[in-house]
């Protein structure tokens, strides 16, 4: 399981990292990772509530991020968008 994907399945707002809303840690000992920060003024979650986040993530993936190329094409299409809507006056 990954906790971290975890958290953020239950908690999408919730930024990892130190400092953050959350940390985990694994520290390579054959424990696994663990939640070692939590600055959530939620409860941390429990195992059983991580597994289940974890299995609804598998299920559902958050669709992947655009690639500059992609953020790019859209952004032309909103220009474009907009130009025409100047242009014609919204009557296409």
């Amino acid at each position: 399981m990954n906790i971290s994907e975890a958290i953020q399945k239950l908690f999408p707002n919730a930024k990892p990292g130190s400092d953050k809303d959350f940390l985990v840690m694994d520290l390579a000992d054959g424990e696994g990772q663990f939640i070692a920060e939590w600055n959530l003024p939620d409860p941390q979650p429990t195992e059983t509530e991580l597994q289940a986040a974890w299995k609804e993530y598998q299920l559902n993936p958050p669709p992947a991020p655009l690639s500059e190329f992609e953020k790019l094409q859209q952004l032309q299409e909103l220009m474009q968008q907009a130009i025409d809507e100047i242009i014609f006056g919204g009557d296409l």
